[in-house]
């Protein structure tokens, strides 16, 4: 059974700092020290190798990047996305999941 993940207060600044400036296009987020809480790890603006660079590679984490683009009319566009970067686990290390479904 899942249970709500909280946002830190440090989290939710930075998320408020991406949306209100440009000076930051990505927040990486991850679990802390109290259970169930999101810390920022990282909030910056990063290119996208940058931004694969600075994720580990054996630990989750929540990512909202904001793209910036043009659009077929020549106007400029910032969307946001939300990625989950869940690495895959060797093999010794899998979850045990339910009879008949996969991991």
């Amino acid at each position: 059974m899942s249970r709500p993940v909280g946002l830190s207060e440090g989290s939710l600044a930075a998320l408020q700092h991406l949306r209100e400036t440009r000076e930051i296009n990505t927040v990486t987020l991850r679990y802390g020290d109290v259970p169930g809480v999101l810390v920022p790890e990282v909030a910056g603006n990063l290119t996208h190798d940058e931004l694969l660079q600075s994720l580990p590679a054996d630990e989750p984490r929540l990512i909202v990047h904001e793209l910036s683009f043009a659009s077929p009319e020549r106007t400029r566009r910032h969307e946001r996305l939300l990625i989950s970067g869940c690495p895959r686990m060797p093999a010794g290390r899998r979850k045990r999941t339910r009879p008949g479904t996969t991991p």
